[in-house]
């Protein structure tokens, strides 16, 4: 969701995700420390973006890792 919009607040992906904003700023601090995401101010608001380059191989194995399980299925 935060790849297709480019970059968003924590407000707005809470009510796109249907979760509490403060719940859904705390999962994107914990994903900004781990170099997921990136973040920056824009006013009051923090704006987040998803850290492609980093996200890219993680899918790609993620995505091995499901295809290796529905062929053991």
């Amino acid at each position: 969701m935060l790849a297709e919009r480019g970059e968003a607040t924590a407000g707005d992906l809470a009510s796109g995700l249907g979760v509490p904003a403060n719940t859904m700023s705390s999962h994107l601090t914990v994903l900004a420390h781990a170099g997921l995401v990136s973040s920056s101010k824009s006013g009051r608001h923090v704006l987040y973006r998803a850290n492609t380059a980093r996200l890219e191989p993680l899918i790609g194995r993620l995505s091995t890792l499901v295809a290796k399980e529905l062929k053991a299925e």
